[in-house]
């Protein structure tokens, strides 16, 4: 097996050892809570966990047999059986996401090493090779643990999951004409990447701080209040909904896409971006998270949040 799919294979099985632990933990009372994804509780979270496992797999199966087999049987239907599996028991929940886990790494484990350029597709958007499911699991299972509000939070993400989420993260961000240009700075690692219109700037506008507070603010996990802007209009950019995206290859490393785009940003534009109202910053630092038993809303996430690819 090739060393780049038995590492992603790796890192979901930690990812996902970690979120069966708190799965497990959780009471009929809290799965009922508020998760931070306005209009879902804790169970709708930990349903769709268990039915982006199962569409997951689906398309592994498509590269290991030619047939084509859809992620869900349509947007509808998704969003049905996520409706549908949220108010089960918190027991019935955990086994569920447990089964569907285990099913996902079964299907992964099993395919052949040439099946995994095979190329599928989600719903939407264009096809990529089978080894980008990979991926994004790793991404749903990461990001939606910290959306349960169970005591996971971005700083608890592993470094190489942060690396390469936030390469990616800005490079969806790149080239966007809704955003005025500027540059974000991974403070303890280095990676620096260009977001927002493309063109020539002349004055600096950096966004700087911690690689997993960046990637938290970039895909609306954190509201960037702790984050350092510099520049002659130093105001944190309000930026558009993300998404996370079918890869168009395989999920490239933090360090490739550092090679990528190292010294193609060097200031940014200057240009007052519109605030958010009534944006709040979440409270991503209660030690300890929250006590079993005992309910903590989430705070409210920045508007550019978002729930996933699937």
């Amino acid at each position: 097996m090739d060393t780049d799919i038995s590492q992603s294979m790796a890192s979901i099985a930690a990812a996902t050892g970690r979120l069966l632990t708190v799965a497990g933990t959780l009471t009929d009372a809290e799965v009922a809570e508020p998760s931070l994804l306005p209009g879902w509780t804790r169970g709708h979270v930990l349903t769709h966990l268990a039915r982006n496992a199962d569409g997951l797999a689906n398309l592994l199966r498509w590269a290991g047999t030619g047939i084509e087999t859809p992620v869900y049987a349509s947007a509808q239907a998704r969003a049905a059986d996520i409706a549908a599996g949220a108010g089960r028991p918190a027991a019935d929940l955990a086994a569920d996401l447990t089964s569907a886990a285990d099913a996902f790494a079964a299907r992964a484990a099993q395919l052949p090493d040439d099946a995994w350029t095979t190329h599928v597709r989600l719903l939407t958007g264009p096809p990529f090779p089978a080894s980008g499911v990979l991926q994004l699991r790793l991404s749903e299972v990461e990001i939606h643990h910290v959306d349960l509000a169970a005591g996971y939070r971005p700083g608890d993400w592993p470094a190489g999951f942060v690396a390469a989420a936030l390469a990616a993260a800005a490079g969806s961000f790149a080239s966007r004409e809704d955003i005025p240009a500027c540059v974000v700075l991974a403070a303890d690692t280095g990676a620096r990447f260009r977001i927002g219109r493309a063109g020539p700037v002349t004055a600096p506008t950096v966004v700087r701080g911690p690689a997993a507070t960046v990637l938290a603010w970039l895909i609306g996990r954190d509201s960037g209040g702790s984050l350092q802007v510099t520049g002659d209009d130093p105001v944190l950019p309000a930026l558009p909904a993300w998404r996370l995206a079918a890869p168009a290859a395989s999920f490239p490393s933090g360090r490739k896409w550092q090679r990528r785009h190292r010294d193609l940003h060097r200031g940014c534009q200057r240009r007052r971006p519109a605030r958010h109202p009534g944006r709040a910053r979440p409270d991503h630092h209660q030690a300890g998270g929250r006590a079993h038993g005992q309910q903590r809303l989430p705070a409210p996430l920045p508007a550019n949040r978002g729930a996933g690819a699937d």
